[in-house]
């Protein structure tokens, strides 16, 4: 059970489907992944794991710092995404991200 959380905990478990908001914040997120790592000519999990993606779509974090939180994301990351992802979780969920 090591790394699965409880949704009661603040986040879900890694098998449990994301609704609503956070359910289209996780595709927008996976679809702005996709198109960076094309850009970037990387693998999309050298982007972001699934589970950083998912942990991003749950706590849909507003500030470097509540980003800087998340596992998963390093300084180089933040530095390198943080602008990108903050912006696409401040939008419109079902919105199309930018890259």
């Amino acid at each position: 059970r090591a790394g699965r959380e409880r949704r009661d905990g603040g986040r879900p478990a890694r098998d449990e489907p994301l609704t609503g908001a956070e359910g289209a914040r996780e595709e927008a997120l996976r679809a702005w992944r996709r198109r960076r790592s094309q850009a970037d000519s990387v693998p999309a999990y050298v982007v972001f794991s699934d589970a950083t993606l998912r942990a991003i779509a749950s706590r849909a974090p507003t500030t470097a710092r509540e980003l800087a939180g998340v596992p998963g994301i390093g300084p180089a990351k933040l530095e390198r995404y943080g602008v990108d992802v903050l912006a696409l979780v401040a939008a419109d969920p079902g919105a199309p991200a930018e890259p």
